[in-house]
Protein backbone atom coordinates (compact mmCIF):
# COMPACT_ATOMS: atom_id res chain seq x y z
CA UNK A 1 0.00 0.00 0.00
CA UNK A 2 1.33 3.61 -0.70
CA UNK A 3 1.09 5.42 2.57
CA UNK A 4 1.16 9.32 1.04
CA UNK A 5 2.67 11.26 4.20
CA UNK A 6 4.36 14.37 3.76
CA UNK A 7 5.66 14.60 7.44
CA UNK A 8 9.34 14.42 8.32
CA UNK A 9 10.60 11.38 9.81
CA UNK A 10 13.28 9.94 11.45
CA UNK A 11 16.25 8.67 9.24
CA UNK A 12 19.16 7.39 11.13
CA UNK A 13 22.35 7.59 9.25
CA UNK A 14 25.35 4.65 9.14
CA UNK A 15 27.35 7.80 10.59
CA UNK A 16 25.80 7.97 13.63
CA UNK A 17 23.63 10.73 12.78
CA UNK A 18 19.57 10.97 12.74
CA UNK A 19 17.66 13.01 10.44
CA UNK A 20 14.43 14.51 10.70
CA UNK A 21 13.65 14.87 7.09
CA UNK A 22 10.25 15.20 5.10
CA UNK A 23 10.11 13.52 1.92
CA UNK A 24 11.73 13.98 -1.35
CA UNK A 25 8.58 14.97 -3.20
CA UNK A 26 8.48 15.50 -7.38
CA UNK A 27 8.42 19.87 -6.33
CA UNK A 28 11.92 19.30 -4.07
CA UNK A 29 13.79 17.40 -7.33
CA UNK A 30 12.45 20.10 -9.45
CA UNK A 31 13.64 22.88 -7.22
CA UNK A 32 16.92 20.70 -6.64
CA UNK A 33 17.26 20.49 -11.06
CA UNK A 34 16.62 24.31 -11.08
CA UNK A 35 19.41 25.10 -8.43
CA UNK A 36 22.08 22.38 -10.18
CA UNK A 37 21.04 24.27 -13.47
CA UNK A 38 22.00 27.94 -11.64
CA UNK A 39 24.86 26.70 -10.13
CA UNK A 40 25.91 25.15 -13.63
CA UNK A 41 25.62 28.29 -15.54
CA UNK A 42 27.49 30.23 -12.53
CA UNK A 43 30.49 28.18 -12.25
CA UNK A 44 31.04 28.14 -16.20
CA UNK A 45 30.41 32.27 -15.94
CA UNK A 46 32.88 32.32 -13.25
CA UNK A 47 35.29 29.70 -14.97
CA UNK A 48 35.01 29.94 -18.98
CA UNK A 49 38.05 27.18 -19.38
CA UNK A 50 36.21 24.93 -16.36
CA UNK A 51 36.36 21.26 -17.20
CA UNK A 52 33.03 19.05 -17.58
CA UNK A 53 33.86 17.40 -14.71
CA UNK A 54 34.26 20.44 -12.42
CA UNK A 55 31.23 21.37 -13.82
CA UNK A 56 29.14 18.52 -13.12
CA UNK A 57 30.65 18.29 -9.81
CA UNK A 58 29.30 21.66 -9.08
CA UNK A 59 25.96 21.59 -10.64
CA UNK A 60 25.73 17.75 -8.58
CA UNK A 61 26.85 19.23 -5.19
CA UNK A 62 23.85 21.95 -5.95
CA UNK A 63 21.11 19.37 -6.50
CA UNK A 64 21.96 17.35 -3.19
CA UNK A 65 22.29 20.77 -1.02
CA UNK A 66 18.98 22.16 -2.60
CA UNK A 67 17.55 18.40 -1.44
CA UNK A 68 18.89 18.73 2.02
CA UNK A 69 18.17 22.27 2.86
CA UNK A 70 14.15 21.46 1.21
CA UNK A 71 13.65 18.42 3.19
CA UNK A 72 16.14 18.69 6.48
CA UNK A 73 13.94 19.49 9.98
CA UNK A 74 16.62 19.15 12.21
CA UNK A 75 19.13 16.10 13.08
CA UNK A 76 20.87 14.58 16.41
CA UNK A 77 24.67 13.75 16.33
CA UNK A 78 25.27 16.65 14.58
CA UNK A 79 27.87 19.03 17.25
CA UNK A 80 29.82 22.42 16.80
CA UNK A 81 34.22 21.89 17.67
CA UNK A 82 32.98 21.95 21.45
CA UNK A 83 30.75 18.80 20.83
CA UNK A 84 27.66 20.68 21.40
CA UNK A 85 24.21 20.53 19.26
CA UNK A 86 23.89 22.93 16.08
CA UNK A 87 20.78 23.56 14.68
CA UNK A 88 19.72 22.08 10.92
CA UNK A 89 19.68 25.78 9.84
CA UNK A 90 21.09 26.18 6.10
CA UNK A 91 24.17 27.24 6.32
CA UNK A 92 25.07 24.08 8.53
CA UNK A 93 23.95 21.74 6.01
CA UNK A 94 26.14 22.81 3.58
CA UNK A 95 28.90 22.66 6.31
CA UNK A 96 27.79 19.07 6.87
CA UNK A 97 27.33 18.64 3.18
CA UNK A 98 30.90 19.67 2.85
CA UNK A 99 32.16 16.44 4.63
CA UNK A 100 32.83 13.61 2.15
CA UNK A 101 31.71 11.57 4.49
CA UNK A 102 28.36 12.89 5.76
CA UNK A 103 28.02 13.90 1.70
CA UNK A 104 28.42 10.49 0.54
CA UNK A 105 26.43 9.00 2.98
CA UNK A 106 23.48 11.50 2.61
CA UNK A 107 23.77 10.69 -1.02
CA UNK A 108 23.20 6.76 -0.95
CA UNK A 109 21.67 6.57 2.37
CA UNK A 110 18.93 9.49 1.87
CA UNK A 111 18.77 10.42 -2.31
CA UNK A 112 19.56 7.54 -3.77
CA UNK A 113 16.87 5.07 -2.44
CA UNK A 114 14.36 8.29 -2.66
CA UNK A 115 14.50 8.18 -6.51
CA UNK A 116 14.98 4.28 -6.64
CA UNK A 117 18.51 4.37 -7.48
CA UNK A 118 20.24 1.09 -5.96
CA UNK A 119 23.72 2.34 -6.38
CA UNK A 120 26.14 3.57 -9.01
CA UNK A 121 25.87 1.17 -11.48
CA UNK A 122 22.52 1.31 -11.23
CA UNK A 123 22.19 5.66 -12.71
CA UNK A 124 23.70 7.35 -10.08
CA UNK A 125 25.75 10.07 -10.63
CA UNK A 126 29.73 9.71 -9.46
CA UNK A 127 30.42 11.46 -6.27
CA UNK A 128 32.08 14.79 -6.49
CA UNK A 129 34.66 13.53 -4.01
CA UNK A 130 35.91 10.72 -5.80
CA UNK A 131 34.68 7.73 -4.10
CA UNK A 132 33.99 5.87 -7.09
CA UNK A 133 37.82 5.24 -7.49
CA UNK A 134 39.16 2.48 -4.94
CA UNK A 135 39.71 3.74 -1.18
CA UNK A 136 42.97 3.17 -0.22
CA UNK A 137 41.75 3.44 3.86
CA UNK A 138 39.00 2.30 5.11
CA UNK A 139 40.13 3.79 8.46
CA UNK A 140 37.71 6.61 9.78
CA UNK A 141 39.33 9.66 11.28
CA UNK A 142 38.46 10.46 14.98
CA UNK A 143 37.80 13.82 16.71
CA UNK A 144 40.72 15.49 18.17
CA UNK A 145 41.05 14.11 21.93
CA UNK A 146 38.81 11.17 21.46
CA UNK A 147 38.97 7.69 20.72
CA UNK A 148 36.42 6.76 19.27
CA UNK A 149 34.09 9.47 18.10
CA UNK A 150 33.94 10.29 14.17
CA UNK A 151 34.83 13.20 12.88
CA UNK A 152 32.32 13.38 10.57
CA UNK A 153 29.92 14.67 13.13
CA UNK A 154 31.38 17.83 13.55
CA UNK A 155 30.34 21.28 12.13
CA UNK A 156 32.13 24.31 12.90
CA UNK A 157 30.67 27.81 12.22
CA UNK A 158 31.81 29.91 9.42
Amino acid sequence: MLKLSFVASAVALSIGVTLMATPITRAVTKQARADAAKARADYIAANPAATEADISDGAFDAYVASIAKQTITGWDGVGDADGNPVPATPDNIDLFLSLEEPFDVYVTEVINPALGIEDEKNGSAPSSTGSTAASTSDTAKTNPGTSDAPATNIVEDA
